[in-house]
């Protein structure tokens, strides 16, 4: 039987008893701070967990199987990444047998690779279309408790951001953002897209990571997920109760060889209908593997254009 605190406090000290008595007391009683990190949620992590794929274009439909399924031609034009078969009959049972454009350069393994559907609508600069050379899906831990982040399930589907116009940002955190690696210009803002110095341009957009735990979809293509938030005095981003399941922080970034700048708009008009939709294809036991091996112990596996491990 394990000794308890009075038997261990019997053979000390008088002083150092005493010390040992006040702390267990203090520790029975304590009242955790508002916004302290709960015992059963785990460590706080820093942010570094990720993984990653590179997806190449792959092609263009007026097509989009989450919000039109079954509906040929019944969209405005979408730029298609990663699954290469993707239409408006696509299902993620049909994406996951079929060909992609992503790769994870350091594995050899057919089942390794992502087979997930990604797709933004189609941007035009003064009126012509502009392919983006590539496509980095992000998948990271964020500064979460990160031993509760569970893998999407299969068969899972989401959308970021609104092809009606939607809020920019969510409690601190863009969704969507438009941005010039090689410098800008002339600065941007939430109608018109930045002036880059260099013909490159880069269009981010980053998902819901919080889940209801029961519906992979539902009607209005959006109440299955949510947004994390940061509570005043919390040490963490965390979930609302209504969607309780920790996902991982998944931001897309397309790349696109142009200045832009005011001529810059999406198929779905304005920069501020900027969204994307998320088909989830991965091999799940691969899945899982790099949500655990990365994600929950907070392990940079590779981001930017360097291979997951």
């Amino acid at each position: 039987m394990p000794r308890q605190t009075g038997d261990i406090v019997k053979n000390m000290p008088l002083r150092i008893a005493i010390a040992v008595l006040a702390i267990a007391t203090a520790a029975a009683f304590a009242v955790p701070a508002r916004g302290a990190k709960p015992r059963s949620q785990g460590p706080v992590g820093l942010g570094l967990g990720s993984f990653h794929a590179e997806c190449a274009y792959s092609h263009r439909l007026s097509d989009d199987p989450i919000v039109f399924p079954r509906g040929p031609g019944a969209s405005h034009p979408h730029d298609f990444f990663g699954s290469m078969s993707t239409d408006a009959f696509s299902t993620p049972l049909s994406i996951q047998a079929g060909p992609t454009s992503c790769t994870r350069t350091n594995s050899t393994v057919t089942a390794d690779k992502d087979r997930s559907a990604y797709w933004v609508p189609t941007l035009y600069v003064a009126n012509q279309p502009v392919v983006a050379t590539t496509m980095g899906a992000y998948y990271k831990s964020g500064v979460r408790y990160t031993q509760s982040i569970k893998p999407f399930p299969k068969d899972f589907k989401m959308i970021a951001g609104s092809a009606a116009g939607g809020p920019q940002e969510i409690d601190a955190e863009l969704v969507w953002y438009f941005e010039c690696p090689g410098g800008t210009l002339v600065n941007g803002s939430s109608t018109v897209a930045p002036t880059c110095k260099t013909p490159r341009i880069d269009l981010s957009i980053r998902f819901p990571d919080c889940w209801d735990g029961v519906n992979i979809d539902t009607a209005d293509l959006k109440s299955h997920v949510a947004y994390s938030r940061k509570l005043d005095g919390a040490a963490a981003r965390t979930c609302p109760p209504t969607h309780p399941t920790l996902l991982p922080q998944l931001e897309i970034s397309f790349r696109y060889p142009t200045t832009a700048g005011p001529s810059l708009r999406l198929a779905s008009g304005a920069i501020n209908t900027a969204h994307a939709d998320f088909m989830n294809g991965w091999d799940q036991p691969t899945l899982q593997a790099l949500v655990e091996n990365c994600l929950v112990v907070d392990k940079y596996c590779g981001g930017g254009d360097l291979p997951a491990h």
